[in-house]
Protein backbone atom coordinates (compact mmCIF):
# COMPACT_ATOMS: atom_id res chain seq x y z
CA UNK A 1 0.00 0.00 0.00
CA UNK A 2 2.86 2.25 0.49
CA UNK A 3 4.37 1.63 -2.90
CA UNK A 4 1.11 2.71 -4.05
CA UNK A 5 0.45 5.75 -2.77
CA UNK A 6 4.29 7.11 -3.32
CA UNK A 7 4.07 6.30 -6.59
CA UNK A 8 0.71 8.24 -6.88
CA UNK A 9 2.34 11.24 -5.30
CA UNK A 10 5.21 11.04 -7.77
CA UNK A 11 2.96 10.92 -10.50
CA UNK A 12 0.98 13.74 -9.52
CA UNK A 13 4.39 15.91 -8.64
CA UNK A 14 5.85 14.82 -12.14
CA UNK A 15 2.42 15.57 -13.67
CA UNK A 16 2.10 19.30 -11.84
CA UNK A 17 5.92 19.99 -12.74
CA UNK A 18 5.24 19.34 -16.49
CA UNK A 19 2.45 21.53 -16.34
CA UNK A 20 4.60 24.26 -14.73
CA UNK A 21 7.24 23.71 -17.33
CA UNK A 22 5.13 23.80 -20.20
CA UNK A 23 2.77 26.79 -19.38
CA UNK A 24 6.08 28.83 -17.47
CA UNK A 25 7.30 31.80 -19.97
CA UNK A 26 4.90 31.00 -22.24
CA UNK A 27 3.01 33.88 -23.57
CA UNK A 28 0.28 33.54 -25.93
CA UNK A 29 0.96 35.17 -29.37
CA UNK A 30 -1.58 37.47 -30.63
CA UNK A 31 -2.39 38.05 -34.40
CA UNK A 32 -0.68 41.11 -35.97
CA UNK A 33 -3.71 43.19 -37.11
CA UNK A 34 -0.46 44.42 -40.12
CA UNK A 35 -0.03 40.95 -41.02
CA UNK A 36 -3.22 41.07 -43.58
CA UNK A 37 -2.42 44.53 -45.34
CA UNK A 38 1.18 43.33 -45.90
CA UNK A 39 1.18 42.96 -49.92
CA UNK A 40 0.66 45.10 -53.28
CA UNK A 41 -2.19 46.71 -54.60
CA UNK A 42 -3.27 47.76 -57.98
CA UNK A 43 -4.62 51.65 -57.23
CA UNK A 44 -5.92 54.55 -58.25
CA UNK A 45 -5.62 57.94 -56.75
CA UNK A 46 -8.70 60.35 -57.27
CA UNK A 47 -8.44 64.03 -55.93
CA UNK A 48 -11.46 65.57 -54.35
CA UNK A 49 -12.10 69.26 -53.13
CA UNK A 50 -13.49 69.24 -49.54
CA UNK A 51 -15.79 72.52 -49.69
CA UNK A 52 -18.64 72.91 -46.64
CA UNK A 53 -18.50 69.36 -45.68
CA UNK A 54 -18.94 68.06 -49.06
CA UNK A 55 -16.69 66.26 -51.15
CA UNK A 56 -16.56 67.69 -54.74
CA UNK A 57 -14.68 64.98 -57.60
CA UNK A 58 -11.97 67.51 -59.25
CA UNK A 59 -12.61 64.91 -62.79
CA UNK A 60 -10.58 62.02 -64.69
CA UNK A 61 -7.60 64.58 -65.66
CA UNK A 62 -6.13 64.25 -61.72
CA UNK A 63 -6.98 60.36 -61.37
CA UNK A 64 -3.63 58.61 -61.19
CA UNK A 65 -4.63 54.90 -62.22
CA UNK A 66 -3.04 51.21 -62.14
CA UNK A 67 -0.52 52.79 -60.12
CA UNK A 68 1.40 50.31 -57.81
CA UNK A 69 1.12 51.09 -53.53
CA UNK A 70 2.51 48.50 -51.27
CA UNK A 71 2.57 48.03 -47.45
CA UNK A 72 4.94 46.77 -45.50
CA UNK A 73 5.85 46.42 -41.58
CA UNK A 74 7.98 49.06 -39.98
CA UNK A 75 10.35 48.08 -37.60
CA UNK A 76 8.47 48.96 -35.08
CA UNK A 77 5.63 46.71 -33.66
CA UNK A 78 2.95 49.39 -34.22
CA UNK A 79 3.22 51.01 -37.34
CA UNK A 80 3.35 50.29 -41.60
CA UNK A 81 5.31 51.84 -43.95
CA UNK A 82 3.07 52.63 -47.13
CA UNK A 83 4.43 53.33 -50.48
CA UNK A 84 3.13 54.57 -53.84
CA UNK A 85 5.71 53.53 -57.49
CA UNK A 86 8.43 52.85 -55.11
CA UNK A 87 8.83 56.34 -53.08
CA UNK A 88 7.78 56.10 -49.35
CA UNK A 89 4.86 58.37 -48.51
CA UNK A 90 3.22 57.26 -44.78
CA UNK A 91 3.56 55.67 -42.02
CA UNK A 92 0.14 54.11 -40.29
CA UNK A 93 -0.48 53.12 -37.13
CA UNK A 94 -3.29 52.96 -34.38
CA UNK A 95 -4.10 49.24 -36.02
CA UNK A 96 -8.16 48.42 -34.89
CA UNK A 97 -10.19 44.98 -35.80
CA UNK A 98 -13.36 45.94 -37.57
CA UNK A 99 -16.07 43.39 -38.44
CA UNK A 100 -14.69 43.09 -41.55
CA UNK A 101 -11.39 44.00 -41.83
CA UNK A 102 -8.61 46.20 -40.35
CA UNK A 103 -8.82 50.11 -39.66
CA UNK A 104 -5.76 52.35 -39.48
CA UNK A 105 -4.71 55.95 -39.54
CA UNK A 106 -2.09 57.98 -41.25
CA UNK A 107 0.56 60.13 -40.21
CA UNK A 108 1.72 62.87 -41.88
CA UNK A 109 3.64 62.93 -44.76
CA UNK A 110 5.02 64.73 -47.85
CA UNK A 111 4.20 63.37 -51.46
CA UNK A 112 3.55 64.93 -55.10
CA UNK A 113 0.15 63.35 -55.28
CA UNK A 114 -1.64 64.82 -58.61
CA UNK A 115 1.86 66.50 -60.10
CA UNK A 116 0.94 69.67 -58.47
CA UNK A 117 4.15 69.65 -56.33
CA UNK A 118 4.98 68.49 -53.37
CA UNK A 119 2.49 68.98 -50.90
CA UNK A 120 2.16 68.00 -46.81
CA UNK A 121 -0.56 65.98 -46.18
CA UNK A 122 -2.41 64.25 -42.97
CA UNK A 123 -4.76 61.12 -42.59
CA UNK A 124 -8.52 62.68 -43.20
CA UNK A 125 -10.16 60.62 -40.26
CA UNK A 126 -13.67 61.02 -41.83
CA UNK A 127 -13.34 57.63 -43.96
CA UNK A 128 -14.11 54.66 -41.77
CA UNK A 129 -15.58 55.17 -38.45
CA UNK A 130 -15.79 52.93 -35.53
CA UNK A 131 -16.91 52.87 -31.78
CA UNK A 132 -17.38 57.05 -32.86
CA UNK A 133 -13.32 57.09 -33.28
CA UNK A 134 -12.26 58.41 -36.60
CA UNK A 135 -9.92 56.33 -39.01
CA UNK A 136 -7.95 57.48 -42.05
CA UNK A 137 -7.42 53.71 -43.76
CA UNK A 138 -9.22 50.81 -44.23
CA UNK A 139 -8.31 47.01 -45.55
CA UNK A 140 -11.56 44.93 -46.45
CA UNK A 141 -11.13 41.33 -45.72
CA UNK A 142 -14.21 40.54 -48.27
CA UNK A 143 -12.58 42.27 -50.93
CA UNK A 144 -8.80 42.60 -50.68
CA UNK A 145 -9.23 45.93 -51.07
CA UNK A 146 -7.49 49.25 -49.13
CA UNK A 147 -8.54 52.30 -48.91
CA UNK A 148 -7.08 55.43 -47.68
CA UNK A 149 -8.05 59.13 -47.59
CA UNK A 150 -5.35 61.84 -47.06
CA UNK A 151 -5.77 65.46 -46.59
CA UNK A 152 -3.85 68.50 -47.98
CA UNK A 153 -4.08 72.00 -48.50
CA UNK A 154 -3.31 73.77 -52.15
CA UNK A 155 -4.53 76.27 -54.07
CA UNK A 156 -7.31 75.98 -56.85
CA UNK A 157 -8.82 79.37 -58.22
CA UNK A 158 -6.65 81.75 -56.71
CA UNK A 159 -7.74 80.54 -52.96
CA UNK A 160 -6.38 78.16 -50.24
CA UNK A 161 -8.74 74.79 -50.52
CA UNK A 162 -8.91 71.63 -48.93
CA UNK A 163 -8.05 68.64 -51.10
CA UNK A 164 -8.82 65.05 -49.96
CA UNK A 165 -7.16 62.59 -51.99
CA UNK A 166 -8.35 58.92 -52.20
CA UNK A 167 -6.37 55.62 -52.66
CA UNK A 168 -8.24 52.86 -53.55
CA UNK A 169 -7.39 49.19 -55.16
CA UNK A 170 -7.34 45.27 -54.29
CA UNK A 171 -4.58 43.69 -53.57
CA UNK A 172 -2.47 41.66 -56.22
Amino acid sequence: MKITQKIKRLMAIALLAFVAISFNGCEVEEDDLRDVLIGSYNCTVKLYLLDGGELYYMGSDYDLNNKEFNATKSSSDDEMTFSLEGTTIFTANEFVEASNGTLFNVKNGTFDFHTTGMVDFSGYEENYTLDDVGYSGGYMNDSQKIRVTLQFEGNYAGSTRTFISWIEGPKN
